[in-house]
């Protein structure tokens, strides 16, 4: 028998009907009955799957006519090439001797009653084509199915779905996160079932419960509860509701009312994703606000009015600063209360009532005295009465220590006629101007001695020095601060005894200084002060001079024009500063570098300037002034001077008429010069 059958080629192809085995058998062509080259294999795979092996080792038949379904594998090899070779022969001998035993076990096992056939063996039955069926993320839907045909979806041996007349299928919980193989199903006449397509549908999206945190309402019917974590990615609903909303992109989903509410991330059908399932967080709905607190400040009192006396109140600044207020109507204002931001809530029961919305009440520092601020005068001589609080103006308020009574200050500043003592000063409260009082600062009126005689200096600008010093006496320089204030002051300065004048340096010069004449004994005080400005140099332009050279060298012609009486010159390196001329120009100079500056003018109160220099063997070259005389009868302008180039020009009416240049060093005297200004320059 396998003599018989070594090269045949079979193909059973048992598509979706019943073969009775009897007619199985006239299905066999041997290889004389094909032609040539056209053999044709059969699968033993897909013999096999129309027997079920029993315990026993013998094959069955299944009780409905078995059908033989075309594999992958089957359908890849339909043609088979001729034996060429003895090892391709006993290959092919060896497949078709296993196949004719196969199909002669099923045969002779058949029994004799089988299904009536509807179709033979057909082994040019066209596939169905291959679904490309596509997945709809937002939509959870397997789309692309032809409505008039059907499917299979298969996921192993045990996972099979079946679809048939429409045209999407809604992708069901146990259907993700798995590879499916989807074959269009043949008719089982004309076709058999395409190629299977594979289509991974991934898993959802996973969104962890702890991501989405949430803010309950925080009053009854506010409904400003917060999902927090819901972005842009994201989609949220309230529980029963239909439609999904995107959430924000911040994050922070806001102004939603008492509920519960599902989160998902959304799916995205661009970055083939599907939706996650949603987790459930529920916002809690408020209870009912006290009412906001109306608190206000009395500066002048330093209370805190308009408490509730039947109510309970918190002042909070931080954790460390809660006042507890209750069963009052005014609270008196602390010192560490001051300069302080305050949130003032009124307490709820927490059953019925929450606590109110915080009134945010700023309780500003106090006013501000410096020490240095006050300036006190001490009594001038012994029970004179006259000590003075200076600065002390009409928005402060003072009092000798001990009484209890503050007194306004003085419109210009000076408390008068004070006696010794110490003195309270502050700045009064406003409580217009939302001000508290200051903290008082304390000073002290002297009793008086007796003064030394003020110090009245004078001062020589010419000379650079203080005039009419007491030469028995002691003098205290004290530079006082000015506007802009350096960063250091000079060190006072001490003038002794012995001394009618005294030589202004130049570090004095532009500041202010306070001039006291020292007690000579204890027995008696410092002078009243005298307040001295020193003015500082003035600037000088090397610009406003100008410098005229020698016109030869040794000539000792030179000069300086624009140096007048108010100005000094001098050759540098002399001692002696000369004055200018009252015609601006110093003559007869000969070549060298000299000082320039305006003199000091005690009738101005003026120093003697900045010192400029000037050389003046860098000055301008001196021209030759033209001395051109006038020949009357010949009427002819003459004296020019040879080699030199002229402009002689005549301004008549509104205009200059130009002569020509000198001929013969003359120049004609026209009808327009007559009764008009002739200016006759040698140019450059």
């Amino acid at each position: 028998m396998k003599k018989n059958v070594g090269k045949l080629f079979v193909v059973l192809m048992l598509l979706f009907q019943s073969i009775p085995v009897a007619e199985c058998a006239q299905a066999i062509t041997t290889e004389s009955e094909q032609p040539h080259g056209q053999q044709v294999a059969v699968s033993s795979e897909a013999l096999k799957e129309s027997t079920t092996v029993s315990d026993n080792g013998n094959s069955t038949t299944p009780s409905q006519a078995s059908v033989l379904k075309p594999s992958a594998s089957s359908q890849s090899s339909t043609t088979v090439p001729t034996a060429k070779s003895s090892s391709s022969s006993q290959s092919l001998e060896q497949t078709t001797t296993s196949t004719h035993e196969e199909t002669k076990q099923t045969v002779s096992k058949a029994s004799a009653p089988t299904p009536a056939i509807t179709k033979g063996i057909n082994t040019d039955i066209e596939r169905e084509e291959t679904p490309e069926i596509l997945i709809n993320y937002e939509e959870e839907l397997l789309e692309g199915f032809d409505s008039a045909a059907s499917y299979e979806l298969r996921f192993g041996n045990k996972n099979k779905i079946s679809v048939s007349n429409v045209v999407s299928y809604k992708i069901t919980e146990e259907m993700f996160g798995k590879v499916w193989k989807i074959v269009r199903l043949g008719n089982g006449q004309t076709t058999q079932e395409s190629l299977a397509q594979d289509l991974t549908i991934g898993w959802r999206q996973q969104l962890p419960e702890v991501s989405i945190t949430v803010e309950d309402e925080t009053e009854k019917d506010k409904n400003d509860g917060k999902l927090i974590g819901v972005d842009a990615k994201m989609q949220y609903r309230k529980q029963g509701e239909t439609d999904w909303l995107q959430g924000a992109s911040s994050g922070i989903v806001e102004n939603l009312g008492p509920g519960t509410y599902e989160v998902r991330y959304a799916a995205n059908h661009g970055g083939d994703k599907f939706a996650s399932l949603p987790i459930k967080k529920t916002i809690n709905p408020g209870l009912e606000r006290e009412e906001t607190p109306t608190i206000r400040i009395n500066y002048e009192m330093e209370l805190l009015e308009d408490f509730d006396p039947e109510a309970s109140y918190e002042l909070r600044f931080d954790t460390n600063n809660i006042i507890f207020v209750s069963n009052i109507a005014n609270y008196k204002i602390t010192e560490n209360m001051f300069s302080k931001v305050w949130k003032i809530v009124r307490l709820g029961d927490r059953q019925t009532t929450q606590e109110s919305k915080a009134q945010n009440l700023t309780i500003k520092d106090r006013q501000q005295l410096p020490e240095n601020f006050i300036k006190v005068e001490d009594e001038t001589e012994k029970n004179k009465n006259d000590g003075k609080l200076t600065g002390v103006g009409l928005e402060m308020q003072y009092r000798k220590q001990g009484e209890t009574d503050w007194l306004q200050g003085a419109s210009n500043d000076r408390v008068e006629n004070l006696g010794p003592g110490t003195y309270e000063v502050r700045y009064a409260a406003n409580h217009e101007g939302n001000k508290f009082a200051s903290l008082s600062i304390k000073k002290t009126i002297k009793p008086g001695l007796e003064r030394e005689e003020a110090p009245a200096f004078t001062i020589d600008y010419e000379n650079e020095k203080f005039l009419q010093l007491d030469p028995a006496a002691t003098y205290e320089l004290t530079e006082i601060p000015v506007f802009p204030l350096r960063e250091k002051l000079n060190k006072p300065l001490e003038i002794l005894p012995g001394y009618s004048t005294y030589q202004i340096t130049e570090e004095m010069l532009g500041k202010k200084w306070r001039i006291v004449r020292k007690a000579r004994s204890a027995e008696f005080m410092d002078s009243q002060a005298q307040d001295i400005y020193l003015n500082q140099r003035f600037n000088i332009s090397a610009e406003t001079f100008t410098a005229i050279k020698e016109t030869s060298p040794g000539a000792g012609d030179g000069k300086l024009k624009n140096v007048f009486k108010n100005t000094q010159y001098r050759e540098k390196g002399s001692p002696t500063w000369l004055d200018g001329e009252t015609h601006g120009t110093v003559e007869h100079l000969p070549e060298a570098v000299y000082e320039i500056r305006y003199k000091g003018d005690t009738g101005q109160r003026m120093f003697a300037s900045e010192i400029i220099e000037v050389d003046l063997a860098n000055g301008l070259i001196q021209k030759i002034k033209p001395e051109i005389k006038i020949d009357y009868e010949r009427e002819l302008l003459y004296d020019y001077l040879l080699n030199e180039q002229y402009k002689t020009a005549s301004y008549v009416i509104d205009h200059w008429v130009y002569a020509p240049q000198p001929k013969n060093l003359e120049v004609p005297i026209t009808e327009e010069m007559f009764d008009t200004w002739t200016c006759i320059n040698i140019e450059e």
